[in-house]
């Protein structure tokens, strides 16, 4: 039934049905889409066309302008991967920052300057495990980067202490604080923005930069990513996925739908926002006034569409092909 509504609305959205409706009424049915629909639904939505199953799915998202935030088990622990390896350079590129350590510092016999690259760019695990070991035992370590996760060095937090696990939170919380200071951390965000360029939340979206940093795992497979990314307005984003067919598809296409989740909605209030401000202005004095609830945003839109919802409907008939009517 939502296949069948969806191509109906490409329908609509060509003008195949446009004469059959009043002046006025036409409107872009993937914008009707985000302002009829919570972030929740619009999840739900998405899992559902996947056949995923929920409980196998954690998600966190955070409009870093608007600080609109969800999470999907939000506050459980799950495999990480290496994920991890963010904060962990975090930690080592901050040393350098405050003048403890320099780029010429010694790991397995590279520098660390080539070491960042090689374990956030190309993942090696026998080199961040070397970063790991130069800062104790595996619970030092995890204490020494617990800050870096919300959490306080002396967590008495087992489940974090004792395991490569973190939650959706945990990982925004990282991606925040690496956005709000990356002079901070310096080479960790131009080397997320090296990672996999052709894979996970990269692999179709290519609209927007995207730092980013994925998290693979067999037995039984977890395909993970996290990632800052630049819409006009930023958001966080971390999915982790267990046992997933096309994981990799899985993760793009999320990232895809959180774009244009952000992007109209941010359009949309804008627009909202400007139909108040024309409104105030038309007052006697030019006195403030809000849109009340009950007013419909249309009213405040330019006749047709505007050039970005014509060039959004355009990518959108080149990714899903000619519509077609489900009858069944």
């Amino acid at each position: 039934m939502r296949k069948l509504k969806h191509c109906l609305c490409l329908f609509l959205s060509a003008g195949v049905l446009g004469g059959f409706l009043p002046a006025g009424a036409a409107e872009d049915p993937e914008e009707s889409y985000f302002a009829e629909n919570t972030w929740e639904q619009i999840t739900q939505a998405f899992l559902q066309d996947w056949g995923a199953d929920p409980e196998k799915v954690a998600v966190g998202y955070r409009n870093t302008v608007t600080g609109e935030e969800h999470f999907l088990q939000g506050d459980t622990y799950i495999p990480a991967a290496s994920m991890y390896k963010v904060a962990l350079n975090m930690y080592w590129a901050e040393k350098i920052y405050l003048g403890e350590e320099t780029w010429d510092m010694p790991v397995s016999g590279l520098p660390y300057s080539l070491v960042q690259q090689r374990s956030l760019i190309d993942s090696n695990n026998e080199l961040s495990y070397a970063l790991r070991d130069l800062i104790g035992s595996y619970t030092e370590y995890r204490r020494a980067t617990a800050r870096f996760y919300g959490l306080s060095p002396d967590t008495q937090d087992e489940t974090y202490l004792e395991s490569e696990s973190l939650t959706p939170r945990q990982v925004l919380h990282c991606l925040q604080m690496l956005l709000d200071d990356p002079d901070r951390y310096p080479g960790v965000l131009d080397c997320l923005f090296q990672a996999e360029p052709e894979e996970y939340f990269r692999r179709d979206e290519k609209r927007y930069p995207i730092a980013q940093k994925y998290g693979y795992l067999d037995s039984p497979k977890r395909i993970n990513s996290c990632a800052i990314v630049y819409t006009d307005e930023p958001f966080l984003l971390v999915v982790f996925t267990v046992s997933l067919y096309h994981g990799e598809q899985f993760l793009s296409d999320y990232c895809t739908l959180m774009c244009d989740y952000t992007q109209i909605r941010m359009e949309q209030r804008q627009e909202k926002e400007a139909a108040a401000r024309a409104r105030a202005a038309a007052l006697p004095g030019g006195r403030e006034t809000l849109l009340r609830p009950q007013e419909n945003l249309a009213v405040c839109r330019p006749a047709g569409p505007s050039r970005r919802a014509r060039l959004r409907r355009r990518a959108a008939r080149r990714r899903l092909g000619p519509p077609r009517l489900l009858l069944r």
